[in-house]
């Protein structure tokens, strides 16, 4: 899923390096200010910091608490640190502040669907639609979100929202194909993974979801073959390798 962070104009890793320092550096001479605390905070989560990030941009809320973008950034490092919660106190802070933030919205509406509110993070995510109906990434959020509730009609139609939108999106071929699968449309779901496969760096999620379909078709062999490419990829994929066993003991039965 997608998220948004407020973006200052950082466009490569030794830009980002440089700011590292000289925000750094301003922290030092001004800790009381609410602007070097909240870049450093941003600077360092663009890096992967994350709790050196989180621990700035709270300092940064502590000073200066009206601050949206600073709260929405907040909140995006939490759920991030596996925070959810955190983050959508924070996230709801930001939109106080803010009501038309659409990108605060969109990461409220992560922040509930990793929590697990799934019928609170479809209503943001259609909130988000209403401000931006083209936007791909939020179709495939909201896609995701009803598909984890189990309404998968409605959600191939967002991960087609998505496709449309955005054609090179291998996520929503990926969760498009899965969704197919799960309604048995097994050639469709065959199709879309595959494509997804031709797009980009190959992930060992496609490689399984495309195995478990193949598997359904009868197509043990070529199933298996994918299962092995997605350990190849990530030899800790629970998904693959919870099914490789299945398959080989199918293939054993049918020799």
């Amino acid at each position: 899923m997608a998220a948004a962070i407020a973006w200052l104009g950082y466009k490569n890793m030794d830009r980002l390096h440089r700011s590292e320092a000289v925000m750094r550096f301003a922290v030092k001479i001004n800790p009381r200010s609410a602007y070097a605390q909240s870049h450093l905070g941003y600077v360092l989560l663009k890096k992967g910091k994350i709790a050196d990030a989180v621990r700035h941009f709270t300092e940064a809320v502590k000073i200066k608490p009206d601050q949206a973008d600073t709260r929405n950034n907040l909140g995006f490092a939490l759920l991030n640190q596996g925070r959810a919660l955190d983050g959508i106190l924070q996230l709801r802070e930001a939109l106080k502040l803010k009501p038309d933030y659409v990108d605060a919205r969109n990461n409220l509406g992560l922040a509930l669907y990793s929590h697990g509110d799934l019928d609170e993070a479809i209503d943001e995510f259609r909130k988000v639609l209403m401000a931006k109906p083209n936007d791909a990434q939020t179709h495939g959020n909201l896609g995701a979100a009803l598909s984890k509730r189990g309404d998968v009609d409605l959600a191939i139609g967002h991960f087609r929202e998505a496709i449309r939108l955005e054609p090179g999106s291998v996520e929503a071929r990926n969760n498009l194909g899965i969704a197919l699968n799960n309604q048995g449309k097994l050639a469709d779901a065959i199709t879309e993974l595959g494509a997804a496969l031709q797009m980009g760096k190959p992930q060992a999620k496609t490689h399984t979801y495309l195995a478990v379909a193949l598997a359904k078709q009868g197509k043990i062999d070529e199933a298996i073959e994918h299962l092995q490419e997605a350990l190849r990829i990530d030899p800790d994929y629970p998904d693959a390798r919870n099914n490789s066993p299945v398959l080989l003991k199918l293939k054993g039965r049918n020799e």
